[in-house]
């Protein structure tokens, strides 16, 4: 019995279809709570209460098995001599569009507030997580970026049977 490795045809559909499913969960885990609902009596709260928690394991779910692929897709056929082209590749699709909607962001939040963020606080924001980066939503782009970057490390640790799971 020998194992295929790489990406396959089959495995690229199975990886989209449940993408597709996935996706779908964290759409409605973003959209507003069901609190403009008036519930009109117990069971209406019950029934909102119910989805409301439905949709948040969901989320969950959904956020586990995206990092969970992005995982299996950073260690196909992972080479050490491969990884200056996979952080390139991965600084062009994933920290300069990061960047890139965090800036188009910061000009929004700066129109509606009409306060200029310190240099500081700018930095804060978008790479280190004291508070959510401007566009908050976007804090998983940034973490695949730095897993990208921790692959090494990581790829040794998963590999190296002596090291295990710490």
């Amino acid at each position: 019995f020998k194992r295929k490795s790489g990406m396959t045809k089959e495995i690229s559909g199975k990886i989209r279809y449940i993408g597709f499913i996935m996706t779908c969960f964290v759409v409605v885990h973003h959209c507003p709570e069901l609190e403009d609902i008036f519930a009109l009596n117990s069971i209406d709260y019950t029934i909102k209460h119910c989805f409301d928690v439905l949709f948040n394991s969901f989320a969950g779910v959904a956020m586990s098995w995206f990092f969970a692929i992005t995982g299996f897709l950073l260690f196909v056929d992972f080479s050490m001599e491969k990884y200056p082209t996979k952080i390139k590749k991965r600084i062009s699709t994933l920290f300069v569009p990061y960047l890139l909607w965090q800036l188009i962001f910061l000009i929004l939040e700066f129109i509606d507030t009409q306060q200029l963020l310190s240099l500081g606080e700018l930095l804060r924001r978008i790479f280190l997580f004291v508070r959510w980066p401007v566009c908050g939503p976007l804090w998983y782009v940034y973490t695949i970026f730095l897993l990208a970057l921790l692959s090494p490390p990581l790829y040794y640790i998963v590999r190296n049977k002596k090291v295990g799971w710490t």
